[in-house]
């Protein structure tokens, strides 16, 4: 037993002596870097927010589908997929943005489905409700 008392007894004289000490305080950090200036802002209004959508993938369309929107002055806010009668081997290869950073052409969305190896449907009049859809505002 002595033993243990000794060590619980170094335990805390050491754990005391370390307790409401505070050290001298460190360096001061960087200032975070900030980008570019952008343009003045633009006054949106929820009014003329809107989506668009297109659908129908078929082999004559690659398995593709894409919506912009209305005009090159619009701002894109989000777009997205969807297939809600997708064929149990299809999936959605691809979902992404095409030409947001282009301000003279409408903004789009684009979506390309896939199959799985060996199911890809033969007959050329084969298709599924794939969508794509985009949500632009805009400016006032």
């Amino acid at each position: 037993m002595r033993p243990r008392f000794a060590l619980t007894l170094v335990l805390s004289l050491v754990l005391q002596s370390g307790c409401g000490k505070e050290g001298p305080p460190g360096p001061a950090g960087t200032a975070g870097e900030t980008g570019p200036a952008g343009p003045p802002g633009t006054a949106y209004d929820r009014a003329t927010s809107y989506c668009s959508a297109s659908s129908v993938v078929n082999a004559a369309s690659n398995w593709t589908v894409s919506a912009t929107c209305k005009n090159a002055s619009d701002v894109p806010i989000n777009g997205s997929c969807y297939a809600p009668d997708q064929p149990a081997s299809a999936f959605l290869a691809w979902s992404e943005p095409v030409g947001w950073s282009d301000t003279t052409k409408p903004a789009g969305w684009a979506c390309t489905w896939s199959w799985q190896p060996g199911t890809q449907p033969t007959s050329p009049t084969f298709w599924f409700s794939g969508t794509a859809e985009i949500c632009c505002a805009t400016p006032q």
